[in-house]
């Protein structure tokens, strides 16, 4: 053999293995990219599920909330003062211990024109809430059936001026729910 054919093979051999390795680099860096592309839609996936039951669970609990107002105000079983109290204490008790820690352990997954609506939703039923217990200290039990109507009065336009039945279309476009 002369060292012309020698060092063809050995030229040959060279990019041979060259080729192979390059070969191997390239799937190696195909193979990572399929895992890092699989890792970033698991994740994004998981972002979107939490949303989703971050936004739903809230808005669930709004809904609690406004049932138990409205049972409040609405002519009741309890149609005294002192169970009054009692309610409102405990409608005021789900806001502080329910809801709010909820809300702020998720806000960070409830998008911003949400999260805003829900929080002024809330605090308006807060703020009724307290000016109801106010105005209970100052009238006779015969006066209650007057307040709680007036109450009821004061939830509807309160809700209609909040946007109350707008929140739900909001959650279902955060949602990506269409309406039907």
């Amino acid at each position: 053999m002369s060292n012309a054919d020698l060092w063809s093979n050995v030229a040959t051999g060279a990019f041979t293995l060259g080729g192979a390795l390059f070969g191997a680099l390239g799937s190696w860096l195909a193979a990572t990219r399929a895992s890092e592309t699989a890792r970033k839609q698991a994740q994004q996936d998981r972002i979107h599920v939490r949303r989703d039951e971050a936004i739903s669970e809230s808005y669930a609990r709004i809904l609690a909330l406004d049932d138990a107002y409205l049972s409040i105000v609405v002519q009741s079983g309890s149609n005294d003062k002192e169970s009054k109290h009692k309610e409102i204490d405990q409608f005021l008790s789900d806001i502080r211990d329910g809801w709010l820690p909820h809300f702020r352990k998720n806000l960070p997954w409830i998008p911003e024109l949400v999260a805003n609506k829900m929080i002024r939703i809330v605090d308006v039923y807060q703020r009724s809430a307290m000016e109801l217990r106010e105005s209970l200290d100052e009238v006779s039990e015969a006066k209650l059936p007057e307040i709680l109507a007036d109450e009821h009065s004061r939830l509807e336009a309160m809700k209609e001026a909040e946007d109350f039945d707008w929140l739900r279309f909001d959650i279902r476009a955060a949602l990506g729910i269409e309406e039907g």
